[in-house]
């Protein structure tokens, strides 16, 4: 009994000495007792060692790190919906919420779409709570750097001044007020349109631009001609909210009208069926807004605007429809060899056996995306990066580029190391788009001012080519007009 008694009172002493809060004293005994090697109390080493590391200060935030609750930005919204045609009609404008994963495993999610440190906000359904990178339920709360291990995991600045406000989860991942306050912010995932509605495609509108076809000064700046179609990558499997939204708005800033596409995703639908939703939307874009019409796409976006063109500009059981075509397209690590698809260990999909089922659907034009028998291409801007390691030039925008040269095709093909694979926005190719679309068609032309219908050319006129030449890869693959 004795025996008994003595560990449970040492049980009650380490709960109470597990939780110690920094600047408190060390509890008597405990150096000694890590001397002799014995365990303090019964955390299991690894965990001890985890709850030392994530100590927070006990002194309460300043005013100045309590108002980073209310400076972080709400989270981007579509400036509209406009449903395409689907199976079984849409049951609402945003064609249902059902989830493309149920909300049981949302935790499961691979981080590149769960993206928890980058969704949410003030107005969103998880009543504000911002989320570390890791999902913590807890949430990240605001505190004052004090540490030297107080960093900032976004900008990279660490340590952090003393003092400087921060929001800070439990786990140890935190983020300076300025990366805090930087937006915009991706919706969470219950009130993401590009996670909802699975069997429903759908047009959405740059955020607070006017519907297609509609002339508004809501979003600041007059709209030029033609319509940017957005293709998120995601695998087939999901759509990256990165990929999308923030894309549309970027463009609209340059006076270049865009919208998303939400198109019909693996395991539930195969790949005609969302080779059909690119061409539905480039032919509703086409009605409504006129020309030109092109389409960028990322990743497996990049895929499906080629497997477009490969197909001929046609809808499912249809003709040759060539003023439904695109007239350019834009590709940004583009997959276009798609065998991995094939292989559980390289495929990538969060739900393996019933995507690489359907996977064969998406090699169906293998042979004519890189650059064999019945290969055809719009007008092509190529972005590639070679330190892509998940899709290498050499395997996918190489033969892409090449064929695009035999078969006179116009293009400019923009090869050097702009990051790894989803750089989004990132890594310095935005102002050769800009340039390169308004020399499409796209737009206006006039100066680099954001926010106005007047683009971004550089010195050397129209079309950027000086500009874009000193953008080329130190390989030797020359841009083509």
């Amino acid at each position: 009994l004795l025996s008994i008694a003595s560990l449970c009172s040492l049980g009650r002493s380490s709960d109470s000495h597990g939780t110690r809060l920094a600047g408190e004293a060390r509890p008597r005994g405990m150096g000694a007792a890590r001397k002799r090697g014995r365990s303090w109390g019964f955390w299991p080493p690894g965990l001890r060692a985890s709850r030392a590391r994530l100590e927070v200060s006990s002194s309460s935030p300043s005013a100045a790190a309590m108002a980073l609750l209310e400076a972080v930005p709400e989270p981007i919204s579509p400036g509209w919906v406009r449903p395409l045609r689907s199976e079984d009609g849409c049951a609402s404008e945003w064609g249902g919420n059902e989830p493309l994963v149920a909300a049981s495993r949302w935790e499961t999610l691979p981080k590149w779409i769960a993206l928890w440190a980058e969704r949410g906000g003030r107005g969103c359904r998880d009543r504000g709570r911002l989320r570390c990178f890791y999902g913590c339920r807890e949430g990240m709360a605001p505190m004052d750097a004090r540490r030297s291990s107080h960093g900032c995991f976004k900008c990279g600045e660490s340590p952090l001044p003393r003092g400087a406000p921060m929001l800070r989860c439990r786990c140890g991942w935190g983020v300076c007020g300025s990366c805090a306050a930087s937006g915009p912010r991706l919706p969470a995932l219950g009130d993401d349109p590009l996670f909802l509605a699975p069997h429903h495609a759908a047009l959405l509108g740059a955020p607070g631009a006017a519907d297609l076809g509609s002339a508004s000064e809501s979003s600041g700046s007059r709209a030029g001609r033609g319509t940017v179609i957005v293709c998120p990558g995601g695998n087939y499997e999901f759509l990256c909210p990165n990929e999308g939204l923030p894309v549309a708005a970027w463009l609209v800033q340059y006076g270049i009208n865009a919208c998303v596409l939400r198109y019909r995703l693996l395991p539930r639908h195969d790949h005609e069926a969302a080779v059909d939703d690119l061409w539905e939307a480039a032919r509703c874009v086409r009605a409504r807004c006129g020309g030109p019409v092109a389409a960028l796409g990322f990743s497996a976006g990049g895929h499906l605007i080629a497997s477009l063109a490969a197909r001929g500009g046609r809808g499912a059981g249809e003709g040759p429809a060539a003023e439904h075509a695109l007239d350019a397209q834009v590709l940004v690590y583009p997959g276009l060899d798609g065998r991995d698809w094939l292989k559980p260990d390289s495929c990538g999909f969060f739900e393996i056996e019933p995507c690489i089922a359907r996977a064969p659907t998406l090699l169906a034009r293998q042979t004519a995306l890189l650059g064999g028998r019945g290969f055809a291409a719009a007008p092509t801007l190529l972005v590639a990066s070679t330190g892509d390691e998940m899709c290498p030039p050499e395997g996918h925008c190489d033969p892409y580029a090449e064929a695009l040269s035999r078969h006179g095709v116009a293009h400019r093909y923009l090869r050097e190391d702009f990051g790894p694979h989803g750089f989004g926005l990132d890594g310095g190719w935005t102002d050769a788009c800009i340039e390169w679309l308004r020399g499409r068609g796209f737009g206006c032309g006039g100066s680099p001012d954001p926010g106005s219908c007047e683009g971004r050319v550089g010195a050397s006129g129209a079309d950027g080519s000086a500009s874009l030449s000193a953008r080329r890869s130190s390989n030797g693959l020359a841009d083509e007009a």
